[in-house]
């Protein structure tokens, strides 16, 4: 009888389930866990998307400043560019750099090309307050003599597009060859008939990171059709002054109408010569007094290094 007492308190031990206490705290420790789990792969998720961000915006701002450097370097001869200077606007300054009898300036699929001015504006976003865009807008022939009687550039005139926002500020300087200076504006009235040799570009952030400092240099090449009217004025003054010279003048080029022009050679020698300037002594420097410290570090190149 006692052994049967004491067996059958052995099976009720051993049968015993949880207590209630037990059941909490083994809930506890689950939780403290997947909660553990849950913060370190969120924390992983975070950091992987913000390196997805962070790429997707190199890459923007990559292609942005490869667009810029292809259509402002190879602005043809014909073509003008004018920048006005720039004005106040809900806190930011707004800028409108013109590209004139350029057609196709900023062309790709989805925007037909033959536009008579093309405009680069920079100034207000209107996404987020107290943040500057860069867009580029189209005018037609049309449009582009709207522009002229009004003097000013509406947003109803043109077709634009937001190449950039969310900036906190843009600076555009130009380089004046003849007078070894950067300016702020390039105005019809101040430089008529003249293209700048350099133009400068400083795109600050909002989160105040690194700026991006970058050069495009502007081709020296003139108007085909003032080349040609020169060419023919110089042919023809040419062809009357040899026929008061002998043939054996020695500083004079052979033309291949037999006739020898005075002074050519004396012109291509000089061309092989040193100018003796060495360009821009230092580029302009940023809204806050300093310098930017990222840059492409050759003319025409492109910074893209952000913090």
């Amino acid at each position: 009888m006692r052994h049967y007492i004491k067996t059958a308190r052995s099976l009720r031990k051993v049968n015993r389930g949880f207590t209630l206490l037990e059941l909490i705290v083994a809930i506890g420790l689950i939780g403290v866990v997947l909660t553990g789990v849950y913060k370190v792969a969120s924390k992983s998720i975070e950091l992987s998307d913000n390196v997805l961000i962070r790429q997707h915006e190199n890459m923007h701002m990559h292609s942005f400043m490869g667009l810029l450097k292809r259509n402002i370097e190879d602005i043809p001869g014909n073509a003008q560019i004018n920048m006005e200077p720039a004005q106040g606007q809900s806190g930011i300054a707004r800028s409108e750099i013109a590209l004139v009898d350029y057609p196709l300036a900023f062309s790709w699929a989805g925007v037909s090309a033959g536009s008579k001015i093309v405009f680069i504006v920079t100034g207000p976003d209107k996404s987020l307050q107290g943040a500057s865009q860069i867009e580029i807008r189209y005018l037609n022939q049309e449009e582009a003599e709207v522009y002229e009687e009004r003097q000013s550039l509406s947003d109803d005139l043109g077709m634009g597009i937001v190449l950039m926002n969310g900036l906190k500020n843009v600076t555009w300087n130009f380089y004046d060859q003849r007078n070894k200076e950067w300016v702020d504006n390039w105005s019809v009235e101040e430089y008529p008939n003249q293209r700048p040799s350099m133009v400068y570009m400083e795109i600050s952030f909002l989160d105040d990171s690194e700026p991006i400092q970058s050069y495009y240099w502007i081709p020296t090449v003139e108007d085909p059709a003032s080349i040609a009217r020169a060419t023919q004025s110089g042919n023809s003054t040419g062809n009357r002054a040899s026929s008061g010279r002998g043939s054996n003048d020695r500083r004079g080029v052979v033309r291949p109408d037999g006739s020898r022009s005075r002074g050519d050679q004396g012109r291509n020698e000089s061309r092989g010569k040193p100018s003796g300037g060495r360009g821009p002594s230092r580029p302009p420097t940023s809204a806050n007094g300093r310098s930017p410290a990222s840059s492409s570090g050759l003319p025409g190149g492109s910074g893209q290094k952000r913090k």
